[in-house]
């Protein structure tokens, strides 16, 4: 299989996008996307991270902190801004910060949450849950973390106070 140089270009044009994209899908609890979403996500963060490793470039040589352009090390600035941004905006979406704005300003009523039970146990963080085992046993605790799923109910996930036989 031959590729031409032009689909390289293109690749590595957008592999920093697919890499926030990536790791901003790993570390948010909502949905994962699948076919065209994935896609059209890797696409905007490719934007927004080309347009700041492009700032973060020119400002660099603007401020002589760099004295010129360089091809592979403007690679790996790519790269880290890409990490950082995938981090940063998985961490604002975690906080539901980008919602809060949204919320004030009158756009939305939702929040970053997928789940409303997982809204429910972030807003209301002095509530108790009591999972109900076999034989009668119950758990008593409060969720200190959530699954994607919740089929994927994990005990590593609750803060367990006590256990009522």
């Amino acid at each position: 299989m031959n590729f031409s140089s032009e689909s390289i270009n293109i690749l590595q044009y957008l592999l920093p996008g697919f890499l926030s994209a990536g790791k901003f899908q790993t570390l948010v609890s909502s949905r994962k996307p699948i076919g065209l979403d994935i896609i059209v996500r890797s696409f905007i963060f490719t934007i927004i991270v080309q347009l700041l490793a492009d700032a973060c470039i020119w400002m660099a040589i603007s401020f002589e902190w760099l004295t010129n352009s360089n091809e592979t090390r403007d690679y790996v600035i790519l790269l880290i801004i890409s990490s950082v941004f995938g981090v940063t905006a998985a961490t604002l979406w975690n906080y539901d910060l980008f919602h809060k704005f949204f919320r004030f300003v009158k756009v939305t009523q939702q929040s970053a949450e997928n789940s409303t039970r997982i809204s429910a146990f972030k807003l209301n963080r002095k509530s108790y849950v009591v999972p109900h085992l076999k034989g009668e046993r119950r758990l008593y605790g409060w969720p200190q973390g959530w699954p994607s799923s919740p089929t994927d109910l994990i005990l590593s996930h609750w803060r367990l106070c006590m256990a009522i036989g």
